[in-house]
């Protein structure tokens, strides 16, 4: 039977059910052992239960590959529903939509899991390319072996999907062994917490049961970050304070006095209104701080920051420090559980403070299909012109011809929806919300922000080579002052204006408040954007997405130089037709994308965090054409008197190589003019000397289209044609 959302009814779980049940807790900062939510988008290593259309509808029988116990019973094998549930009961035929009546029941399903129990289905979203399924993959290795089951993409049943708020996704893990432990995750960026729904688990004869506060709950996902709660069968301890995490960096300027911060959780069943908050250093005396007036709630539902009243004091450079932090003594009284309680902080390091003035990464989570992206585009196209040579544009595509599996790790760890922007993969907070995803209007000042900040680290881009289609370059890191920490280099390879054909695969999908926006730099563009020009598209992360491991020793020194090196073979040029009445030039034949002379080489360094995507910072990033003019383009390859156009078409500038023969040092002008016969600009190049000669001319402001670009004086009279597209 199909019945509209729960209503939301307050139920309390008597007492003669038996105490032996589980008890759930939420668990902060913490992710399932091996949980991975890329892994819808995987091609191995999953198996698709459900997927679009499905309605009320069960899966076929899978089995748990391990030993797993539920309300203390061995079960080995499940079924799923797409309305957000798992039953161990296999008779079960039919899938149920929710009832109106309280957990445990006899009435209702038995022997399940009820991650969200809505009524939901599957079905298409607006995107075709959005992923709508439910599948299932395990992680871990014996005895510590986990199996998840993921829900995406699925939607109350015959509702709109018109947002990320209008699908749902989360999951449910279950660990190995007699414990019976369960996770569910609930994640972020995806439905409404408006929807309400059983949260929950339920033995074989209704009998006993455990929701989340005892409730129908609101859903609890759709914010900016995942919220997964526990479920475990037996006692729940009157205490149980658990450490979540210490904001001791890695590395302190000499003299610095370090108050040392923690987040508290209590996932016992008592709340907690005192601790106590210790640490030592170097195995030297016990710091102790009293924390009183607290409001720690049980059960995990909040968290609570504490400070030590004694502060440490950063001293020689050069030191590394050991820290223990832990806490103890909830209400004055034993922690059921001390194995959560301590966070031990290795070699931080104090240095001097010295930095090098850093570049600014900044990566767009974009898509062909995405109707947005194109204003997000003109954004971006602002901030090159305020920021210059000190912002590195890194553009990650989702979901179209113009992706690759590493820029999809990316945009899986930091985009809230699309468009997306990240600067230097930090977190910044707006309007109280902390994230590195962020929306294009507070890019800029995002960006702005990060520019204040001085780099331990120069980057250097050298030994660039391209023959027979390979590149091969090398990063060179240059520390400036003392660093320590899981440091990584890391390169990635862009192209500059990819073109092709293909809905939702190159032609640009645009929504039509900027074509009919006269103001907007789009206005009267058709939808989709037939031969649009990509900029700044990533086709290569040869390092990884979060750079190469080991690549940089766990501590350096002022003055030291690391280095990492990088290949990458360009496929052919791809000569797609772009129809005579696009919007943009050049039409018919012309080269797509690997084109040499449109290849950018992106160094940087940065942190890594394995376990919090959030502590992978860009410490500081360098970028460099791959097509050296003046090296590349040599007199052997030009007729003397002549000259080219690096790149051509071109976006943000152009550069001019002229094979100048004379014995006699002399001057000449160039001079750009439009179809219509007027002047864009002139520019000057001085003392020409035999051989090569160069001249780079920006060209972010000259509106799109076709321009001659003339060379006269020193016995020159050249003119070729120059098309700009940005």
């Amino acid at each position: 039977m199909k019945k509209t959302l729960l209503t939301i009814i307050a139920v309390t779980i008597g007492a003669a059910l038996g105490a032996q049940n589980y008890y759930a807790v939420k668990k902060a900062n913490y992710k399932a052992p091996g949980y991975d939510i890329t892994k819808i988008s995987a091609t191995s290593g999953t198996t698709t239960l459900l997927t679009k259309p499905s309605n009320d509808l069960l899966s076929t029988t899978q089995t748990i590959p391990f030993g797993f116990n539920f309300y203390g019973n061995a079960v080995t094998q499940y079924k799923i529903s797409d309305n957000g549930y798992l039953t161990f009961d296999l008779d079960s035929t039919k899938s149920e939509a929710p009832q109106l009546l309280p957990l445990p029941t006899a009435g209702s399903i038995n022997n399940t899991i009820y991650a969200f129990w809505s009524n939901f289905e599957f079905k298409s979203a607006p995107n075709a390319n959005f992923i709508v399924k439910a599948m299932s993959y395990t992680t871990g290795t014996t005895p510590n072996r986990v199996h998840h089951i993921q829900w995406f993409g699925v939607s109350i049943s015959g509702a709109a999907i018109a947002a990320n708020a209008d699908v749902y996704s989360f999951a449910i893990s279950l660990h190995e062994g007699a414990t019976g432990v369960i996770d569910l995750t609930y994640n972020a960026g995806f439905g409404s917490a408006a929807a309400a729904g059983a949260i929950g688990v339920e033995n074989s004869d209704g009998t006993k049961a455990k929701m989340i506060g005892d409730v129908i709950s609101n859903y609890k996902g759709g914010g900016t970050s995942d919220n997964v709660y526990q479920f475990v069968y037996g006692t729940q301890p009157t205490f149980d304070i658990a450490l979540l995490n210490t904001t001791l960096a890695d590395i302190y300027k000499v003299g610095t006095s370090v108050a040392i911060q923690s987040e508290v959780a209590n996932y016992g069943n008592t709340a907690v209104t005192s601790l106590k908050f210790n640490y030592t250093v170097n195995n030297g005396p016990t710091q102790t701080s009293d924390i009183t007036s607290l409001n720690l709630m049980a059960n995990g539902e909040s968290k609570v920051s504490v400070e030590t009243t004694i502060p440490w004091v950063a001293a020689t450079a050069g030191s590394k420090n050991d820290f223990k932090v832990w806490i103890s003594a909830p209400n004055g009284l034993v922690d059921g559980d001390s194995t959560n309680n301590v966070i031990n902080k290795n070699a931080v390091l104090v240095n001097n403070g010295t930095t090098v003035a850093n570049k600014v990464l900044f990566e767009e989570a974009t898509g062909a299909w995405c109707q947005h992206c194109p204003d997000a585009h003109t954004y971006v196209a602002e901030m090159e012109k305020t920021f210059g040579d000190d912002l590195v544009v890194a553009i990650h595509h989702n979901s179209d011809a113009m992706t690759n599996a590493e820029s999809d790790k990316i945009n899986a760890a930091y985009a809230n929806g699309y468009p997306n922007g990240f600067i230097n993969r930090t977190p910044f907070n707006v309007g109280g919300t902390v994230s590195v995803g962020l929306s294009r209007t507070v890019w800029n000042n995002a960006t702005t922000t990060a520019k204040t900040f001085g780099a331990p680290v120069k980057v250097n881009i050298t030994n660039v080579t391209f023959a027979n289609g390979k590149i091969d370059f090398t990063v060179e890191a240059e520390f400036s002052d003392y660093y320590a920490g899981d440091l990584r280099i890391g390169a990635m390879i862009k192209e500059d204006l990819i073109r092709g054909v293909g809905s939702q695969q190159y032609d640009q999908i645009i929504a039509s408040q900027y074509t009919s926006d006269p103001s907007h730099p789009l206005y009267q563009k058709k939808n989709p954007m037939v031969g649009y020009n990509h900029k700044s598209v990533v086709i290569n992360i040869p390092s990884g997405a979060w750079g190469s491991a080991n690549s940089v020793p766990t501590s350096v020194t002022p003055g030291q130089k690391v280095t990492a090196n990088y290949s990458y073979t360009l496929p052919a040029i791809t000569r797609p037709t772009i129809p005579t009445n696009a919007d943009f030039l050049p039409t018919g034949v012309i080269d797509g994308r690997n084109k040499p002379a449109n290849m950018w080489l992106i160094g940087f360094v940065a942190q890594y965090d394995a376990d919090n995507a959030n502590n992978r910072r860009i410490l500081n990033v360098n970028e460099r054409q791959m097509w050296n003019k003046a090296a590349d383009v040599t007199t052997a390859d030009l007729v003397q008197n002549t000259f080219t156009l690096v790149p051509n078409t071109a976006d943000r500038h152009v550069e001019i190589a002229l094979n100048y023969s004379n014995p006699s040092a002399q001057d000449a002008l160039v001079t750009i003019t439009n179809t219509a016969g007027q002047t864009i600009g002139t520019y000057n190049m001085n003392e020409l000397k035999t051989g090569m000669n160069t001249l780079k001319i920006a060209t972010q402001d000259f509106a799109n289209g076709i321009y001659l670009v003339n060379i006269s004086g020193a016995n020159l009279n050249l003119t070729q044609k120059l098309v700009i597209a940005h």
